[in-house]
């Protein structure tokens, strides 16, 4: 039976993402629109497959999901928007907490952490009927966990799951860190109070105001040491995490991505392609057609969207000096791989994979602090 309890374990069995071929977008009348995305298509997957590669000479066995076979035409002849390649995204639609595997259909991505969303029986019954129609996304993930023995929780049939984030989950032993938006939720906290009973009862469960997907916020690397993007009071890293180093990455920001700028009034910054910040005839397309496929920039422009192999191997998108130093002091190699796409589809080396199966056993690193039912709100 596969499980993880804490993510920076010996890594067995890890989920890498696929995007669409290139072929897909042939439906594009426009050569000059349609040879872009043709690129984009070819070097997001190659990206992939080396990443897949570098995760393999680790003695790690690897699973890619399906790219349904999708006729972008007929939702484009509809006036509808093309489903995204949810595919490549596999962080952002599973998550394995100890040996319960917990899966979200792809149109839950944006809206599962929305109150009105969660009390809307006709939304649940339209998710439904979606999740048939591409439940073959994740059918090689679900045959292989299921033939491990695993049991698969969706949350078709637990509303309450529409509270979670899988993206916005930190595994770190018997505590379990929930990403939530902005101020205390009474409704949220009651929800996940009651998630904790039904699911986490051997763990301790806080909400961190991450403002996003945790992933993009802070990282806990190793046990004792956290690299986070900002200095930041909203998470009391001194209480919640005592004795830890906290490195704060410096220039970690989005001048990397001057050109981002241009376009955030268009498009409110959910995408950008170097050297194309201009091409009103290419806003207007992804807008109109790719809008669904995107997340938001900010969120995976920082190196803490890592993956950890083990305790000394972790793969990262980019070099920070000051993050490099640190992985040096524990004895943590950092191994690079180009996402070279990753600023226009929204996913670092962390929101392309997903671990499924690691050499772990459940920890407890504040063994000083008392098992509880109630859920810690932190801020």
């Amino acid at each position: 039976m596969y499980n993880v309890y804490q993510h920076w374990d010996k890594l067995k069995v890890c989920v890498v993402g696929k995007s669409y071929p290139p072929e897909f977008y042939s439906f594009i009348q426009n050569k000059k629109l349609r040879n872009l995305f043709e690129k984009i298509a070819f070097e997001t997957n190659e990206d992939f497959d080396n990443l897949e590669k570098l995760i393999q000479s680790f003695g790690v066995k690897t699973i890619r999901p399906n790219t349904p076979n999708i006729n972008a035409v007929e939702f484009v002849m509809k006036g509808e928007r093309i489903p995204p390649p949810i595919s490549m995204i596999p962080r952002d639609q599973m998550i394995m907490i100890g040996d319960k595997f917990f899966l979200f259909p792809y149109d839950h991505i944006s809206r599962k952490s929305s109150i009105d969303y969660y009390m809307d029986k006709d939304t649940n019954a339209n998710l439904a009927e979606k999740t048939r129609n591409f439940a073959n996304w994740w059918e090689p993930i679900i045959n292989d966990i299921s033939a491990a023995g695993n049991t698969i929780i969706k949350d078709t049939h637990d509303s309450l799951l529409k509270l979670l984030h899988c993206n916005g989950i930190v595994r770190c032993g018997k505590d379990l860190y929930f990403g939530v938006n902005g101020d205390d939720d009474k409704l949220l906290t009651l929800g996940l109070k009651k998630l904790q009973q039904k699911y986490f009862q051997n763990y301790r469960s806080h909400q961190v105001k991450s403002y996003g997907h945790v992933d993009g916020v802070f990282k806990p690397v190793v046990p004792g040491l956290i690299m986070s993007i900002k200095d930041t009071e909203e998470i009391p890293y001194h209480e919640e995490f005592p004795d830890w180093e906290v490195v704060y990455l410096p220039n970690e920001s989005l001048d990397k991505v001057m050109g981002w700028y241009n376009l955030k009034e268009k498009n409110r910054g959910s995408w950008w392609i170097k050297g194309h910040e201009n091409d009103d005839e290419l806003i207007e397309f992804v807008e109109i057609w790719l809008k669904d496929w995107i997340g938001y920039v900010e969120e995976t422009v920082f190196d803490v969207n890592m993956l950890m192999i083990d305790q000394k191997n972790a793969i990262v998108c980019g070099y920070n000096k000051v993050a490099f130093d640190a992985f040096e002091r524990y004895g943590v190699t950092p191994h690079l791989i180009n996402l070279r796409h990753r600023y226009f589809w929204d996913g670092g080396v962390h929101c392309s994979t997903a671990d499924l199966n690691r050499e772990s056993t459940l920890q407890d690193y504040f063994p000083e602090r008392k098992d509880n039912e109630h859920l810690q709100y932190l801020g």
